[in-house]
């Protein structure tokens, strides 16, 4: 290639380098639009940049290289073209300078490098179809090596054309040029003589040029050969996998006319530069001969050179100064891709199109450097906009130059038209941009040279095209002759696009382009998926065989968000309610400080990852997000992070609806999606702690202002991130539960692309201040890449699910014409198509119903009632599980005026579920349906005890997720909120997934085998799971290790299975598990059964275990994977051995039995010599030999006395609940304490459950799983009981876990007011519901100490709903009241029931503080000699018995002055009467206000702090009643609203 000539440091066509001084460097690293890209800069729009994904770097000088996660098709994209830009921008200054130093070596480096290719060559045999590519690629190595492509990037910022336009920073000797005829019955090349070496097809191109031009053929009637003919240009630009492949359809008129104004700009080029031409310092400007059908005829007078250029071109420019400074001659170039054609001469006979060929070949060298080549680039349709997507795959389609017609309002964007400058942009808008089309999205930039878009005109289900002459009917455009009679084209050249969003009008200079650019938009129309029709109306299709994966609660979710975010190598889009840069992704804080979200994406974006967020604009303090804040924190880290906050409020006029996503897409490939904002108060584990009481902030669990409670108070000063809002030690957090998810593959294509859409959408409505770019939707990924790719190969085994992205967007939210509510669709099509029941958690229950003017519309509440009459017409089992929280997030108490959107929200929830003619209820019962057996509402509530006193208190547990599972096949999860803002589409803007998993386990439904999604099935398990207070990270080891097992019992299945003779595989497998699993429950080296089978053989080693599960390295994988279990203590894997009752009794109890003494007259047996009468023995015949007598007289006759075997449970959860009720009913009183807090079965018992034959493997195998859990349990609650008590044997009996001590310290207090677990027990056994049938159900579920985590297959089940699930349910809520008289609840009624349990509320607070203070008290008086330098005021100082002052009846300590309380302290140690007899009165007072509460009932006593503790502890998991009745009475009197309520509209809660 001929860029820079060997004796001269002048780059052809600009000045030479020592004279461009030192500001090339700035002007090269400056916006590739420049200033004369206006309108980029008007609008405010920047360079996207370089897709990471599409370049390949290398580790950084000094740095070492860093792992990053591979490119969606599992292996790193390699694009020269895009890696060498990346290049040139960073050493373009010194490349420039060393132009002139390498370009003189390069002639030796060419021979050296020749030279090494032919070897190679010769040794190496190479594929013919690489030639032309390996070629290609040396070419491109020369100019590199040379300084060109150094110095045709620092061209373009000083090249003008002639009309004053930048030369396009492209390389035409990388360009392959091959033409055919568009002619009938022309059989090309390929089809011909096979593959050419030209130009090989290859199977990695990235567009397949047949198909890309057979849409043009339609275009022209097809000619012949010659001046009247048509052309395929076969184009090919680069090397790579990413290299572009294209081809354009020409006329001979059309290159007749390109070469005719080269011709003119040559001459005036050459005229104008004849000074500069003559002293060296402008080159001629050449052209080829250009092919015409008269050239045999004139080369039969003119004698034909063949060596050099100059006798190609045309005689017009065949006479140049003497003086001239080129000589360019053919023996000079060195391009080895067409080298051949340098070798040989114009052949003037060859066919018209071979010649062409030639001719566009020269042309591409002739113009190499040239700012001319841009007439060249616009014929060939090539430009760097167009290189730069090469990566993408799919369509790609006709570029060119086209006329916006259109009016800036009607593409969508916000102008004004009110200044001078307004003016010109309008005018600057009108000009002619370059268009390109591609796989869905139309583009288009300034012109030519310049990478920055300015639109970007997405396709959607919605889209159209019309054109001047086109009829209304005319929509298959792709089919249109364009060649019929009846085929008429106005003058206009009109072409007008439409979208769901807005419209698109441009104008074609000539009809041939018309056709070409219709053509082309309309096949790719047709051939994109997004242009179609897709279920429940959403903008995005049904993607089958993706992975999903369900991530419940913040410690899950930020979690995995924190892994993916490391491995982003391209780009991350973040759209949330709110952001806080200083959250921490891992907890605690130490060991986790990198972790934080801030410092996360610096270090992405520092290493090239483009990062765009979206969050949403608060209203000034209407919201408690600081979304300024946030806004430019983010925007402080680094260049590549671009933030918009949404909407804006003036300019939009949008005042009450909100941008409420919540989503996460890295790479386009990964994508997270759900109810879990990236906040503060989101993050929360599975235990839903209300304390977290460290002082050092890297101790904290909730850092500064992540420990929040919204009912109290909302966040403040949130520039001060790691101050506590509260007083940790005396108001808990309220905590959260969510649900999150994560998708890998086509679903995160969608994601993003939903996110591009708004994005773009955003920057047309605020036209930011700072420069920003619009964003590109990315190409769906093709079967090749999905089947070839390590990545998703990997995930394929569990990518079963079938999803679809579903949205709620309006014209404010994404400027549709047509507002998308795909959510609610979904929502109604799966509760109407379900046939068991519906699971559902959010925030919001606000549904169908209407009520003083108010009208709710969204529809949820009608499927439901119509789903239940349809059940009871049928007569068929349905329930609807619906979990919302008890009360709404915001501050303030429901009586206090400011308490206005708690009362709109609740009478808004209660008006759709219970109160009203058109709630669910009323509705229901009109027809005789009781709505309690088919729906039934629930929530969730916490306590805990907090201070250093270990006062007790409650919050809500607040449930924040938006899932929907319906049959266990089916289920959403989303940000959507059942309420008007989310389900009608044109308020808050949401997205969602809908899921069904094809993957099928075998579970029960009604009792009945039934098939269940595995993704809704374990989802539905968890969470349930959790709300009934299984310990879920321990199911999770449990799984883990027993999933580990099965691997290992399968590897080994000959020699651990217990099985006697031959016995088909499957049983040899199932009993191996089941010896394995043996094994790890009772903590042996094997048992009884493979000891008697394998004690003899010699050759079983190891006990049976002879292969190991192995990973990649040889090691075993016993650990769990990575992720948040690996933080927890490994102490938590521990478990408890199996207790044998049997030999422990044997041990508690003595034997009493005493020897008997024989006494002479007793010796029955000794024969009694001169006694014995000498006769024979007398006998019954009947009783002679008769067995069946004897079996009889041993219980084996016919009562069944020893013939009763032990009948085992039919199922597995009913057996473990068996032996954990026989366990809580030991008779023995001594043990009977230790066994109240004991769950785990006899090892007896088990052993003889696993001998008994009418239990199967699979049976035994769930058993041993149940028992492991058991055991982990077990040692978990034994290491918190060490922990809660200060001694392990120093226990009081009666009291649960407290001490002695620790009791003694109350006794005299309380006295008889406390009650002992017996009493407690007795006394709920009262107020429980009976269940059951049997009288001492009651008493045995409250025992019960645990929850069987695999009991929740069948929900709807009676053993379950009622036994488990709603019984534990209103158990909590009856055992929350006892203790706290927590609102809300049923039992309130009316504003006055309201302020009583208020009282007794405070009044159960108060009691806990006095008894906190009289429990001090001896304390202090017993360390009186050691409290000297006691702070004032503490009551820890000794009362002098010489004291100037008189402590009266009732007064506190603290109130006494204390310099004369303390006078001569130390001199004796006793306290003064007064102190005693106080202290009694007060206990006495306390005693008497606990006594008193008793004449109310239960609701209204009050206990202790201690009874109430042993009461809670009697509480399962989080779950309780929703109260529908809460203050009903006040509703129906019209007594619930304040006037100041009826001021907002209601549209802003609902």
């Amino acid at each position: 290639m001929e860029g820079v000539q060997g004796d001269s440091a002048v780059v052809p066509g600009i000045y030479e380098a020592r004279e461009l001084g030192g500001d090339i460097e700035e002007e090269s690293q400056s916006d590739n639009g420049g200033d004369e890209d206006r309108e980029a800069a008007y609008k405010n729009l920047t360079f996207h940049g370089v897709p990471n994904s599409a370049v390949q770097d290398g580790p950084d000088e000094g740095e070492e290289d860093v792992e990053r996660c591979r490119s969606p098709s599992g292996k790193r994209k390699s694009f020269i073209q895009d890696q060498q830009f990346d290049i040139w921008r960073k050493e373009f200054k010194q490349a420039f300078r060393k132009v002139a130093v390498l370009s003189k070596l390069k002639a030796a480096r060419n021979v050296k490098q020749q030279h090494r290719e032919s070897l190679a060559l010769q040794h190496a045999p190479i594929d013919e179809k690489d030639r032309y590519t390996q070629k290609l690629a040396s070419d491109l190595l020369d100019s590199l090596a040379a300084g060109c492509p150094a110095a045709l990037f620092a061209s373009t910022h000083f090249l003008r054309d002639e009309h004053g336009q930048r030369r396009a920073p492209l390389l035409l000797a990388m360009l392959g040029v091959r033409v055919e005829p568009l002619a009938p019955g022309y059989m090309s090349r390929e089809e011909d003589e096979g593959n050419r070496n030209e130009v090989p097809k290859t199977e990695d191109n990235n567009a397949n040029d047949d198909d890309s031009s057979s849409i043009f053929e339609g275009v022209f009637k097809k000619g012949e050969d010659g001046p009247k003919g048509l052309y395929k240009l076969h184009l090919e630009y680069g090397i790579g996998e990413n290299r572009l492949k294209w081809c354009v359809i020409k006329s001979y008129k059309d290159l007749s006319n390109l070469h005719s104004r080269l011709k003119l700009v040559s001459f005036q080029e050459n005229t104008m530069n004849k000074l500069y031409i003559d002293h060296n310092r402008y080159h001629r400007f050449y052209l080829p001969h250009f092919p015409r059908i008269d050239d045999h005829e004139t080369s039969m007078f003119v004698k034909q050179p063949t060596t050099r250029l100059d006798v190609a071109i045309s005689s017009s420019s065949s006479s140049h100064s003497s003086t001239s400074s080129l000589n360019f001659s053919m023996d000079r170039i060195k391009v080895k891709h067409l080298q051949d054609l340098i070798d040989e001469p114009e052949d003037l006979t060859q066919p018209m199109y071979l010649r062409i060929e030639r001719y566009l070949r020269l042309l591409n060298i002739a113009l190499c450097l040239r700012p001319q080549a841009n007439r060249l680039f616009q014929f060939y349709e090539l430009s760097p906009i167009g290189n730069l997507l090469s990566y993408e795959e799919h369509h790609q389609s006709k570029q060119g130059y086209l006329i916006i017609r259109s009016t800036a309002k009607s593409q969508g964007w916000r102008v004004s038209h009110f200044k001078f400058n307004d003016f010109k942009e309008m005018i600057e808008r009108h000009t002619t941009k370059w268009f390109l089309v591609r796989h869905s999205y139309i583009l288009y930039v300034s012109d030519l040279y310049s990478t920055t878009p300015l639109d970007v005109f997405i396709m959607d289900s919605k889209f159209k095209i019309k054109f001047s002459g086109s009829r209304d009917g005319d929509e298959n455009l792709t089919e249109l002759d364009w060649n019929a009679k009846n085929s008429k084209i106005g003058t206009k050249l009109l072409i007008t696009l439409q979208n769901g969003e807005r419209k698109l009008q441009v104008i074609c200079k000539s009809e041939s382009s018309l056709k070409q650019w219709v053509s082309s938009i309309s096949h790719a129309a047709h051939n994109t998926i997004w242009t179609k029709r897709h279920r429940f109306d959403s903008f995005a299709p049904i993607r089958r065989n993706a992975f999903c994966k369900f991530l419940v609660d913040g410690r899950d979710y930020f979690w995995a968000l924190s892994e993916a975010l490391r491995m982003a190598e391209d780009v991350i889009y973040i759209h949330d309610w709110w952001l806080s840069p200083e959250l921490y992704m891992r907890r605690p804080v130490n060991g986790n400080q990198e972790f934080r979200i801030d410092r996360i994406l610096k270090e992405r974006a520092e290493k090239g990852v483009k990062i765009f967020i979206v969050v949403y604009r608060n209203v000034a303090n209407t919201v408690g997000t600081d979304s300024l804040w946030t806004k430019h924190s983010m925007l402080s880290l680094h260049p590549n992070i671009h933030l918009i906050r949404s909407p804006n409020q003036w300019l939009q006029n949008t005042y009450f609806w909100a941008h409420h996503e919540k989503m996460t897409v890295i790479d386009n490939t990964i994508a997270f999606m759900g109810g879990i904002d990236l906040c503060y108060g989101r993050y929360d584990t599975p235990e839903h702690v209300l304390k977290d009481d460290h002082d050092l902030l890297k101790d904290q669990i909730f850092p500064g202002k992540d420990y929040s409670n919204a009912r109290v108070c909302d966040f403040y000063d949130l520039d001060k991130p790691f101050e506590s809002m509260y007083d940790r030690r005396k108001v808990p957090r309220m905590p959260w539960h969510d649900v999150h998810m994560m998708t890998v593959g086509e679903a995160a294509r969608d994601m993003a692309r939903h996110f591009v859409q708004r994005w773009n959408y955003l920057l047309r409505q605020k036209r930011p201040s700072r420069p920003t770019p619009l964003l590109t939707p990315p190409s769906d990924f093709t079967e090749e890449q999905l089947r070839t790719s390590p990545f998703f190969q990997m995930l394929k085994p569990k990518s079963t699910c079938e999803v679809q992205v579903i949205r709620s967007a309006g014209a404010w939210s994404l400027g549709l014409k047509e507002t998308e509510k795909s959510i609610q669709n979904a929502y109604l099509k799966l509760i109407e198509a379900s046939e068991h029941f519906i699971y559902i958690e959010n925030q919001f229950f606000i549904s169908t119903s209407h009520w003083d003017g108010v009208v709710i519309e969204n529809n949820i509440g009608d499927a439901i009632v119509d789903r239940i009459i349809r059940a009871n017409s049928e007569g068929k089992t349905w329930k609807a599980f619906i979990l919302i929280p008890l009360m709404p997030g915001f501050d303030s108490p429901i009586d206090q005026p400011e308490a206005s959107s708690v009362r709109v929200i609740m009478q808004c929830q209660y008006q759709s579920i219970s109160r009203g003619e058109t709630s669910i209820f009323s509705r229901l019962k009109k027809l005789n349906i009781d709505p309690l057996q088919y729906i039934q509402f629930f929530s969730l509530r916490k306590w805990a005890a907090i201070g250093p006193q270990d006062k007790l208190v409650t919050e809500q547990l607040y449930v924040h997720a938006k899932v929907l599972i319906a049959d266990d096949r089916s289920c959403i999860i989303g940000s959507a909120n059942i309420n008007e803002r989310s389900q009608l589409g044109n308020r808050d803007s949401e997205v969602a997934m809908i899921i069904r998993d094809t993957d099928l386990v075998k579970s029960k439904m009604e009792d009945k085998d039934y098939y269940a999604g595995r993704f809704a099935f374990e989802l539905r398990k968890r969470l349930m799971r959790e709300h009934l207070g299984c310990n879920v990270d321990l199911v999770e080891i449990v799984e883990r290790k027993f999933g580990h097992l099965e691997e290992l019992a399968k590897m080994n299945y000959k020699t651990l299975n217990t099985l006697s003779g031959p016995s088909k595989k499957s049983d040899m497998m199932n009993s191996a598990m089941v010896e394995v699993a043996y094994r790890e429950v009772f903590d042996v080296e094997y048992s009884d059964s493979w000891k008697a089978k394998f004690s003899g053989n010699s050759d079983i080693k190891q006990h049976g275990i002879l292969s190991f599960t192995t990973d990649d390295s040889g090691k075993q994988d016993d650990k769990p994977a990575d992720g948040p279990l690996d933080s927890m203590d490994p102490n938590s894997y521990q478990k408890t051995k199996l207790p044998d009752r049997k030999a422990s009794i044997e041990k508690e109890i003595p034997s009493r039995s005493i020897k008997n003494y024989h006494s002479f007259n007793y010796r029955a047996g000794e024969e009694n010599v001169g006694i014995r009468d000498n006769k024979p023995v007398s006998s019954d015949p009947r009783l002679t030999n008769n067995e069946k007598h004897k079996e009889d007289v041993e219980g084996l006759g016919l009562d069944g006395w020893k013939k009763v075997t032990k009948k085992f449970k039919e199922t597995v959860t009913e057996q473990l609940r068996e032996w954990a009720f026989t366990a809580l009913g030991s008779d023995l009183t001594i043990r009977k304490r230790e066994q109240r807090r004991s769950f785990l079965p006899d090892k007896n018992d088990i052993e003889e459950y696993l001998c008994d034959e009418s239990t199967s493997y699979g049976q035994r195998w769930d058993m041993l799983k149940r028992i492991s859990y058991l055991q982990h349990l077990s040692f978990k609650n034994k290491s918190a009981n060490k922990q809660n008590s200060n001694s392990k044997t120093d226990r009081e009996p009666r009291f649960g876990n407290e001490s002695k001590s620790d009791h003694e310290a109350h006794v005299e207090i309380l006295e008889d007011q406390e009650l002992d677990d017996d009493c407690i027990d007795v006394l709920l056994v009262q107020m429980a519901p009976n269940f059951e049938a049997r009288e001492d159900a009651s008493q045995k579920l409250f025992n019960l100490r645990f929850i069987d985590p695999y009991s929740f297959d069948d929900p709807i089940c009676p053993s379950f709903y009622e036994d488990l699930w709603f019984s534990i349910a209103l158990r909590n809520t009856l055992l929350f009241r006892l203790v706290f008289h927590c609102q809300p609840d049923n039992a309130v009624q009316s504003w006055r029931d309201y302020k009583e349990y208020c009282r007794m509320s405070e009044e159960f607070s108060d009691n806990q503080d006095a008894l906190i203070d009289l429990e001090k008290r001896p304390q202090n008086a017993s360390h009186r000699a050691s409290s000297t330098s006691a702070v004032p005021g503490k009551g820890d100082l000794p009362l002098n018995k010489e004291a100037a002052v008189t402590v009266e009846k009732g007064t506190k300590i603290a109130e006494v002055p204390q310099e004369g309380l303390h006078r001569g302290a130390g001199k004796g140690d006793s306290p003064r009467p007064g102190e005693a007899q106080s202290k009694r009165s007060k206990a006495t007072a306390l005693r008497m206000r606990l006594s008193g509460s008793l004449l109310f009932g239960f609701n209204q006593r009050i206990f202790d702090k201690y009874t109430a503790r042993r009461i809670l502890e009697r509480v399962h998991g989080h779950l309780v009643v929703f109260p529908t009745e809460w203050l009903a009475k006040e509703t129906e009197s019209k007594n619930w609203f304040y006037n100041v309520d009826r001021i907002p509209p209601i549209d802003i809660y609902d």
